[in-house]
């Protein structure tokens, strides 16, 4: 992967250290050093024989690698579901195709916004400023209201690669926005509805979702039925 040639992101990152109920606590780290944890915990998945990586970091998180970030770096990521609501029809959700030059589920449907937490004072509300910024065209002062008004769904797992990821929620009205075609090469919308995210799912199953984006359709349909 280091060497593919796709858009590979090379910064700092905030890792998972350890959930507890109510509270997340990160660690500064690297992106590169969560890419050398996680493709190989993703081939040695895929291969389907012994698992030595994963039995390691099982025995330095204590059993529990989803909550816990001891043994490796693993990069928190926010995956945001963004749903578009102009008060006159009925609200609905996005879906986007990523790009085949990302580094990480190329080819794939993901929510969006989507991105890596990077250090700073805010990192919720800051990496959702910044990726939605890069990743989606809205008119003037909904992202801030979108970002001013998130809300954290919980969290999704993706098992392949033991990634954490915070799910959320974005509500934007006005014209309907439209996804950067570089970040995105498709983009599906469906119904803002129990029905609608089942359909979705159900449609593109796992072998087109990323991991988190299924996680975060669930919560989705969690919260609506609440």
């Amino acid at each position: 992967l280091l060497t593919s040639g796709r858009n590979l992101f090379n910064g700092p990152v905030m890792a998972l250290a350890q959930v507890i109920p109510g509270l997340i606590t990160m660690r500064p780290s690297g992106y590169l050093d969560h890419i050398r944890c996680a493709e190989p915990l993703a081939a040695e998945w895929a291969a389907g024989g012994a698992t030595p990586l994963r039995d390691r970091i099982d025995h330095y998180a204590d059993g529990d690698p989803l909550h816990n970030g001891s043994g490796r770096c693993a990069a928190l990521a926010i995956a945001s579901l963004l749903v578009w609501d102009n008060n006159v029809d009925a609200p609905m959700f996005v879906l986007g195709r990523r790009s085949l030059n990302v580094a990480v589920g190329a080819g794939l449907f993901h929510v969006c916004p989507s991105g890596m937490i990077e250090p700073s004072k805010n990192p919720l509300r800051d990496t959702l400023s910044r990726e939605l910024a890069e990743e989606i065209i809205v008119e003037k002062g909904e992202a801030e209201r979108a970002v001013a008004g998130v809300s954290v769904l919980g969290l999704s797992f993706g098992l392949e690669r033991l990634q954490t990821e915070l799910s959320c929620l974005l509500i934007v009205g006005g014209h309907q926005p439209v996804l950067d075609p570089e970040e995105h090469m498709q983009a599906q919308w469906w119904p803002y509805s129990d029905s609608g995210l089942r359909e979705a799912l159900e449609t593109l199953g796992p072998e087109h979702l990323v991991p988190a984006a299924a996680g975060t359709l669930e919560l989705a349909r969690w919260r609506l039925t609440r």
